[in-house]
């Protein structure tokens, strides 16, 4: 099968699901909209994301929607290619336990659909840049990510909703000789404002520091992933007090969660996002706790 008979299928699924939620008997349903992400602002650290709440059949509308979002040319021209649209929120859609076995079978189908679409790119090129022209030539305009991500899916009765923002690191190995070769060709081409003979005086003293640790194979740099939000959803009890951990699920919040139940799941909204709100844990790192280069995001391992 093609990528395009593929995609075909997703849609198809996605249509079928959407169709299924506007003919039924929607009890409650919340969506948010985040804020768009410019292009010049695609790599700038994120401190603070502020929320727009839809209720209702504006929600359902809202959401529903972003489940078929896969295009660029959906965006403004300002908008960043790079950072991908999310729509969290929640639709319960008042039913047994029937509806609710129909319902799961609709967004199971759906996410069987994009994994086949993802693992024919993988299985049939096996380089990341081949695998990225072929998705393009086929379906111009689709942003991967957002073809690719699943739709939530609970198929057990949940007793609450709540949400949290994460932020995740990427950490990767870094060839020292491939990285003083790049800042090499970078000479004599300053960016922003620094003057050429600064910049080469910078790229100069880079280049000794990275020389300088380059044994044991230990540089590293390590960047910030974007902030995104999850749903924490909290199964009915069918465990003690002591196992409530195994009722705690985790899903990412880039797509509605729609669920069917006769009750009302307790239920708490999705709050702006404060980096100086946020709880910080302790988290042990092998890196060295100050960035050996900061510009690079450069760490030394320990």
């Amino acid at each position: 099968m093609s990528i395009t008979k593929h995609f075909h299928d997703i849609e198809n699924a996605i249509s079928s699901l959407v169709d299924f939620v506007r003919s039924s008997e929607v009890s409650f349903a919340e969506a948010y909209t985040l804020p768009s992400i410019s292009k010049t602002e695609e790599h700038d650290h994120i401190s603070e994301i502020e929320v727009k709440s839809h209720k209702m059949c504006e929600a359902v509308d809202s959401l529903l929607n972003g489940l078929s979002d896969f295009w660029i040319y959906n965006a403004n021209l300002t908008d960043s290619s790079k950072s991908v649209r999310r729509y969290p929120g929640l639709i319960v859609i008042n039913g047994d336990s029937e509806l609710h076995a129909e319902l799961n079978d609709l967004i199971r189908k759906v996410n069987h659909h994009k994994c086949a679409l993802k693992n024919l790119r993988v299985s049939k090129y096996t380089k990341r840049s081949v695998r990225y022209e072929a998705m393009h030539s086929a379906l111009p305009g689709a942003i991967t990510e957002q073809v690719d991500r699943m739709v939530p899916l609970s198929d057990i009765e949940l007793y609450s909703v709540s949400y949290s923002w994460v932020r995740k690191t990427s950490t990767v190995k870094v060839d020292g000789e491939k990285l003083i070769e790049s800042l090499r060709g970078q000479l004599n081409k300053p960016q922003s404002c620094m003057q050429i003979d600064e910049w080469n005086e910078m790229l100069v003293r880079e280049s000794n520091l990275i020389s300088m640790h380059m044994d044991g194979d230990r540089l590293r740099q390590r960047r910030n992933v974007k902030v995104h939000p999850i749903y924490n959803a909290l199964t009915v009890k069918e465990y003690d007090d002591q196992e409530r951990n195994k009722r705690k699920r985790q899903l990412k919040a880039s797509l509605p969660l729609i669920i069917v139940q006769s009750d009302l799941p307790r239920y708490t909204a999705l709050k702006d996002y404060r980096e100086d709100e946020q709880r910080r844990g302790y988290i042990k790192s092998s890196l060295s706790c100050d960035p050996l280069i900061p510009r690079l995001n450069l760490y030394h391992k320990k």
